[in-house]
């Protein structure tokens, strides 16, 4: 049967939707395929032409971005993500504080004290602020605050809402505030090993009548802490009458540290006893018994002091007293004994001091001479001593100095000699040498050697004035003979372990040739402050110089020149020269004026000619014609020369001093009035600042 065609093609379109075939299938497959493989190895612009015209989507993958390694860096260093990351690196574990060792909060703790209470903006009350906020944080760090808080107190001087009402119940307050404290609780009692009590002796200076109450709260309050230490800052003259501070300290057997102030005697209250127990004796009412009493109960005491007040001619204690207090210190290792009259210590005395001792102080003593200590130096006693400091002795003689560099005193590490005149040399006697095989450190000061600074001419003129160049040589004196000695020895290798030397009077840099060399002797801070003093200036000698537009190192050189010259010239000390006027022993004791010398000599030495550079070319002429400036030291030496002084002055003095007291050591009388020479006034902070700005208390073993 013929069907039409399209009835045809119809009919059989429908049977193979109603049963298709196979084969077809597979046929038509393998043709689709095939198609799709052409397309596929087509070139691009074939494909783009198919897609046009209508071709199949799904069949073309879709396109990926793939980033470059310079773009997935970038991200890293976005800011959010930094901020981000540290955030998270920030977070430490809760457990991790719990854990910590006690001796990290300790570390920590310590740093605080120093950031605190050293430094030009030192704070109490900051630092006071600080160690409650640290308590306030967590159990563990109450523990570490509240015992280094209680370990070392300190009272801060009155603040704004003190000032308000009398200042000295203001302190008062706070005296028993603490005592009540430590009293309630005995455990905080136990931390307390030192007290410092420097705002509280500022009071006690300024009341009248009322210093026994002050004594007595002081006394109560070292009474609360049975393991106390140290007193610092409240020192009150002995008067060998009865006190409870003196009683109080007396049964402190933890006592490291003490000071004797032995004052004026208390005659009445001598009397009354006196009259109170009749004609016999009592051995209680005997001042040297009562002295030994006090002395006896001490057996870790290291550190003793003995100053007795100047002025006074009656003798306080007597040798026995002397003796029989050091030998009932067994622990007994730094002693200091300054302003002993003749009558109470003498050679003998000396000679009797107890063996073991490793730091010694002698100042002011007019009943020793060098008969006394040639003879102390070469006994057992002194062959323990390390540090060894003679203040205001007036030493005669080299032999002396020949003693003390010698083998009996072979753990020698540290020397110290301060006077106004140098030891001679006498006769029939041969010249000594200086040697010590351990000594590290010498501070070496005789104030008849200090000289001018350089100066100008008395008149210049317009032609002379061009031609002057700094610094001009002035008459210098001659070293006396002990500093020769000295230089000669040190050139020699006499001294092997020597690291540091201060002399703050050096005659021509004679030492100072034989140290390290130094760049400077004056800081920044100080050249900025002698700059800043005045933009313009007129020397003594009518010499004008407009600082202001010259470059740093002329204004400094022009600045030493002009302002800097003494009242009178002085011949050397050694040849027996005449004595200094008072403005320039005033200038001689400063440190910053020795320093302008030392670095009056360091320009010196810059300004000659070291090295010269020339080079000529094959014609003959000279291409570079260059001079290298010398410089003034050893350049294979192992020694520091020293210019700071042992105090650091926080309140502001003239560039010479007006203090008859030295300035480069550490005096006695700085344990007693070291806040007398200090006002108080308000730090950057807000708070009252008092003494104890840019350093802690005074303690005794900075005397050594």
């Amino acid at each position: 049967m013929f069907l039409p065609k399209r009835l045809r093609s119809n009919t059989s379109g429908g049977a193979e939707m109603c049963t298709p075939s196979r084969s077809n299938n597979a046929s038509e497959l393998q043709k689709r395929t095939q198609s799709r493989d052409r397309s596929e190895s087509l070139p691009q612009t074939l494909a783009r032409t198919r897609l046009s015209e209508g071709s199949i989507y799904h069949n073309i993958d879709p396109p990926h971005l793939v980033p470059t390694p310079w773009e997935s860096d970038r991200r890293k260093w976005h800011p959010a993500i930094i901020h981000r990351r540290s955030i998270q690196r920030k977070r430490i574990p809760a457990r991790l504080f719990q854990t910590m060792p006690r001796e990290i909060y300790d570390c920590i703790l310590a740093h605080i004290r120093i950031l605190d209470l050293k430094g030009d903006r030192a704070c109490s009350s900051c630092y006071l602020r600080d160690m409650v906020s640290l308590s306030l944080v967590s159990k563990a760090w109450n523990r570490a605050a509240i015992a280094q808080l209680y370990r070392s107190i300190i009272l801060p001087p009155c603040d704004v809402h003190d000032t308000l009402s009398d200042p000295r119940k203001a302190g008062l307050s706070r005296l028993k505030m603490l005592h009540r404290t430590l009293r309630e609780q005995p455990t905080l009692g136990q931390y307390v090993l030192e007290l410092n009590l420097a705002e509280i002796y500022a009071l006690y200076n300024k009341a009248g009548s009322g210093k026994e109450d002050i004594v007595n709260q002081v006394a109560s309050l070292v009474m609360a802490a049975p393991n106390l230490e140290r007193l610092l800052g409240f020192q009150i003259p002995f008067t060998h009458s009865f006190d409870r501070l003196s009683h109080a300290l007396s049964i402190r057997r933890n006592l490291k540290e003490q000071f004797w102030l032995l004052g004026k005697w208390d005659v009445v209250s001598s009397e009354e006893e006196e009259e109170a127990i009749g004609p016999y004796y009592h051995e209680a009412r005997d001042p040297t018994e009562r002295f030994l009493l006090l002395n006896s109960r001490h057996d870790i005491l290291s550190t003793l002091v003995l100053h007795q007040e100047e002025g006074q001619t009656f003798p306080h204690i007597n040798f026995r007293a002397i003796i029989g207090a050091l030998r009932h210190l067994p622990a007994l290792r730094h002693l200091a004994l300054s302003g002993l009259v003749a009558s109470s210590f003498t050679n003998v005395t000396l000679n009797a001091l107890p063996a073991g001792l490793r730091s010694l102080r002698l100042e002011n003593l007019a009943g020793v001479n060098d008969s006394g200590l040639q003879r102390f130096f070469k006994s057992p006693q002194a062959s323990s001593v390390a540090r060894l400091t003679l203040v205001n002795l007036a030493l005669k003689s080299l032999l002396t100095l020949s003693d003390i560099f010698s083998a009996s005193l072979s753990t020698l590490s540290s020397f110290t000699i301060a006077q106004d005149q140098a030891p001679m040399f006498t006769a029939h006697t041969t010249v000594p040498n200086f040697r010590s095989p351990n000594l590290r450190y010498i501070h070496w000061e005789f104030r008849s050697e200090a000289g001018p600074p350089p100066t100008l001419p008395t008149s210049l003129s317009s032609s002379t004035a061009e031609q002057l160049c700094f610094p001009f040589k002035t008459s210098e004196p001659i070293s006396c003979l002990a500093t020769s000695l000295l230089a000669t020895s040190i050139q020699e290798g006499g001294f092997p372990a020597l690291h540091h030397i201060r002399i703050p009077h050096d005659p021509q840099g004679l030492i100072q040739n034989l140290c390290k060399p130094l760049f400077a002797a004056l800081t920044p801070y100080e050249v900025a402050s002698l700059m800043t003093t005045s933009s313009r200036r007129v020397g003594s000698n009518g010499f004008s110089i407009d600082i202001q537009n010259l470059p740093d190192t002329q204004k400094v050189e022009r600045f030493l020149v002009t302002d800097y010259r003494p009242s009178s010239v002085r011949a050397d000390s050694g040849l027996g020269s005449s004595s200094m006027s008072s403005a320039a022993d005033q200038c001689a004791l400063s440190p910053l004026r020795s320093r302008i010398a030392a670095h009056c000599r360091i320009l010196a030495a810059r300004k000659e000619a070291a090295m010269k550079i020339q080079v000529v070319d094959p014609n003959g002429a000279v291409c570079v014609n260059d001079v290298i400036g010398g410089y003034v030291g050893d350049v294979a030496s192992q020694i520091s020369y020293e210019l700071e002084p042992d105090r650091i002055q926080t309140s502001n003095t003239s560039v010479c001093g007006s203090s008859n007291r030295s300035e480069w050591l550490i005096g006695v009388q700085d344990l007693i009035d070291d806040t007398s020479r200090h006002k108080q006034r308000r730090g950057s902070c807000g708070h009252a600042i008092g003494s104890i700005v840019g350093r802690d208390a005074v303690r005794a073993e900075n005397l050594f």
